[in-house]
């Protein structure tokens, strides 16, 4: 598993914020909302304070390879989504919904009314996972889709936008609702899965939204990674994307564990080609936050000269347990996202305190952090999110808000609690067989990631080059052979007896059900941000039926999402 963010969920502060702390909580309810005096608590109930009837919607789709399935899921889901942001549903007095009028302007049946204020206008961006290499010889910034540089996408492929900046508006009014679903789509799919493998949905979040001087390049220099120039395009994309004052949701789809390397320090190690990185010396393995934890590569370190042998570091893994395996964690820290989203204030390329441009005044208005919910649909079962009653085949699933995820004691079976792993075994990142669960031997005898796999004998020489899986869920077929791209039951996944390619007798070239590896970092975000979160699963109970129908694909996480992001709207 990747080493586990330093947050002391039970004991206290977020104290990388310097004087602008972020109270961090498991409370029903808390949110990082404490900076800057905005969006508080009262009794366990939200206090909303500003709001906003302008919403920007920027999706952060991971475009890696096997991302395909669940891109075409969200474009297939996000009908509902934007339909309801425009033009809500009215409810009764239960919350019951009884009816959808044809536009926003016309009135809801007596004894009804909307679920929410309805937007004036509606901005949609997206931005991809791809990041680049920072410095080392994959994920080149020449090749297409391999670094994006969080960029909107209707400015890095030939997909039509509404502007020359690559965002989608629709302009309020009962304006055609139809076809602006249609174009949000179409940048989803645009995505593409040729993206780089070590993704950074966090830091493309951030970069695009946060960043007081985000990077024109990334590059190595010498023995470290270096950033060169500022990307004055993407500053004109947010300026123009994101409006004064208005109410900002984030959406994250991907299917493996955030890699935000950073971009300094020697990061281009994560990225390059061939194996043996330094070890780490053995306080890492038993508490890698310890003193004494630190690479072999370091002088006086007592290891000197060490490096891992090719079968334990495969170019795959780079991203697992950075601290405990290499001494050094190449990852941005989590409270850097936290932070982003939470504090006035935030720290540049060269370690100054600097106004965060999210809740800069701008025209006369200044956003608050309560205007900003962060929604993921990552690695986690749906079976451990599900409220309860919602889990038989048939029903549809309802997922619980993020303060039932902590009133039910959920968070410590999906993300661990502070240097203690998840206490549910599908969340436990690990090449190897989890104790617990199924193997190969009993092949789909789980029913919420089939089996373990065997990559241990599909690695060959440079060992396992894969994680267990959270989560799986079942696709149209697809037989390898014939399908370029990201398909799963070569070789390599029949040698590795995956769940994937399993259809009911044998393993085959057949690939019948997607995947999902745990989301540990994504997850850790949002329980930060308590109520300004929705949490969700990539892997749906279900893709049969119409788009519309309240259990489909992604449709019971944008329940939560909606329901929050309605307090903010005006």
């Amino acid at each position: 598993m990747m080493r586990h963010s330093t947050i002391p969920w039970l004991l206290g502060l977020l104290s990388a914020c310097g004087s602008n702390t972020v109270p961090l909580s498991d409370a029903p309810g808390a949110g990082g909302n404490g900076a800057g005096g905005s969006g508080g608590q009262a009794n366990g109930n939200e206090v909303i304070t500003q709001r906003s009837s302008d919403v920007d919607l920027l999706l952060v789709i991971d475009n890696s390879i096997s991302m395909a399935d669940k891109q075409k899921a969200l474009a297939s889901s996000l009908g509902e989504l934007v339909q309801r942001l425009i033009n809500p549903r009215c409810v009764d007095g239960a919350g019951k919904p009884v009816a959808q009028p044809g536009t926003p302007s016309l009135a809801c049946p007596a004894g009804s009314q909307r679920e929410h204020a309805p937007v004036a206008s509606l901005n949609v961006g997206v931005v991809t996972t791809a990041l680049g290499g920072r410095g080392g010889e994959t994920c080149s910034s020449g090749q297409e889709g391999q670094d994006d540089r969080a960029r909107l996408l209707g400015s890095v492929r030939a997909v039509t936008s509404s502007n020359a900046h690559g965002y989608l508006e629709w302009p309020g009014g009962d304006s055609s609702v139809d076809g602006f679903i249609s174009l949000v789509r179409s940048h989803v799919i645009a995505a593409g899965e040729i993206g780089c493998g070590y993704e950074a949905p966090l830091e493309a979040m951030y970069r695009f939204l946060v960043s007081p001087d985000p990077p024109a390049e990334v590059v190595k220099s010498g023995a470290f990674t270096v950033q060169v120039g500022l990307d004055e395009t993407l500053l004109t994309q947010r300026g123009a994307f994101l409006r004064p004052g208005s109410t900002l949701g984030v959406l994250l789809l991907t299917d493996e564990n955030d890699c935000s390397i950073a971009e300094s320090g020697q990061g281009w190690l994560v990225s390059t080609v061939n194996s043996g990185l330094p070890k780490a010396t053995p306080a890492c393995e038993t508490n890698p936050d310890a003193a004494g934890c630190k690479s072999c590569g370091v002088p006086g370190s007592g290891c000197e000269g060490e490096n891992h042998a090719a079968m334990d570091d495969h170019v795959n893994l780079r991203c697992w347990e950075q601290k405990r395996r290499f001494g050094v964690d190449f990852l941005h820290p989590i409270e850097r996202y936290v932070r982003g989203f939470s504090s006035p204030t935030v720290v540049d390329r060269d370690g100054h305190e600097v106004p965060n441009p999210l809740f800069a005044l701008q025209s006369g208005k200044k956003r608050a952090p309560d205007q900003i919910v962060v929604a993921g649909l990552v690695g986690v079962p749906w079976h451990l999110l599900a409220r309860p009653g919602t889990h038989a085949p048939g029903t549809p699933l309802a997922l619980r808000t993020a303060a039932e995820l902590a009133a039910d004691g959920v968070w410590p079976a999906i993300t661990g609690s502070y240097q203690a792993p998840p206490t549910d075994p599908h969340m436990l990142e690990s090449p190897f067989p989890r104790g617990s669960l199924p193997t190969w031997l009993t092949p789909h005898a789980d029913p919420i990631h089939g089996h373990e796999t065997d990559g241990v004998t599909a690695g060959a020489v440079n060992g396992p080059g894969d994680l267990q899986y959270a989560c799986t869920f079942p696709i149209e077929p697809r037989d390898c052979t014939l399908v370029a791209g990201g398909c799963e039951c070569t070789n390599h996944g029949i040698n590795a007896k995956s769940p994937l390619c399993f259809d009911g007798a044998e393993y085959s070239s057949v690939q019948r059900y997607a995947k999902a590896y745990p989301g540990r970092r994504q997850l850790d975000l949002l329980r930060a941000l308590g109520s300004r979160a929705a949490v969700g699963s990539v892997c749906p109970k279900t893709l049969s039926g119409s788009p519309r129908d309240v259990g489909y694909g992604y449709n019971p996480l944008f329940d939560n999402l909606l329901a929050r992001l309605g307090k903010s709207l005006e």
